[in-house]
């Protein structure tokens, strides 16, 4: 569904634009109204059905030139929770990095300080190329629109009380 729906965003794009250039040579053809309402109605669908965030859609593309793609990555987007505003300073971050490693290396995302794997109190992040965490259930469709995916991360026990609960996930 994800690479399916932002193949559907460049191909919509790419009606939209010969659309653009059929209505600027042939207007009476009334080719672009008839584009309008596919766009419209298909973007109804990808919303869920939400008639008013397809809208959203729509006027971002056509007032501020917004590709359809970049639309949907606007008006999709959640909450993103900016892991830099809580990460530990480089000079603190380098120190932790001498520490030894417990079991299989794993690093908290925020401090650099080695998990515990088999510990109860370790976390996970799903982070995005831009190194802000989605919010828990986020679709991998609209993660894949808006900032892309850079995985799981695990957070350690002292740093994931500074971050929401909406955004960690307890290792199992």
């Amino acid at each position: 569904m994800d690479e399916a729906l932002i193949k559907l965003a460049e191909t919509l794009d790419d009606a939209r634009m010969q659309a653009n250039a059929i209505d600027a040579a042939a207007p009476q053809t009334g080719v672009y109204g008839k584009i309008h309402v596919a766009l419209v109605d298909t973007l109804t669908l990808i919303t869920d059905g939400d008639y008013s965030k397809a809208k959203d859609v729509y006027l971002s593309i056509m007032e501020n030139g917004n590709t359809v793609r970049e639309a949907l990555a606007d008006v999709l987007k959640p909450d993103m929770f900016d892991v830099f505003s809580v990460r530990v300073s480089d000079q603190v971050w380098e120190r932790n990095e001498s520490l030894p490693s417990i079991g299989d290396d794993l690093r908290c995302i925020i401090c650099n300080r080695p998990i515990n794997p088999e510990g109860k109190n370790v976390y996970w992040l799903h982070m995005s190329e831009r190194w802000n965490a989605y919010p828990n259930g986020t679709e991998q469709d609209v993660v894949l629109l808006t900032e892309g995916d850079m995985g799981g991360h695990p957070v350690g026990p002292e740093c994931a009380k500074k971050v929401p609960d909406n955004y960690k996930e307890k290792a199992v």
